[in-house]
């Protein structure tokens, strides 16, 4: 049952890059003119500022909340 799962993950896998790499570096019949809005890239550039602040400085709550998931779990901090 194992191998039948891992020969299935790697067809899916051929398959996904397949087209991945035909959208990425296939030809295209002439220029795409998008105008990009700010609403949709809005979203994007919050998530990074507010990764770049929560790896500068975590809250004290927050960092609790964290200590007490990795209790409950059943891991350690120290390894």
């Amino acid at each position: 049952p194992a191998i039948i799962f891992i020969i299935a993950l790697i067809f899916i896998f051929a398959g996904a890059s397949r087209l991945v790499m035909k959208m990425s570096f296939g030809k295209h019949e002439g220029e795409i003119l998008v105008e990009e809005k700010l609403i949709r890239v809005l979203p994007s550039y919050a998530l990074l500022f507010t990764s770049f602040i929560l790896c500068v400085w975590l809250p004290d709550s927050l960092y609790e909340i964290i200590l007490s998931a990795i209790a409950t779990v059943g891991g350690g901090i120290n390894g």
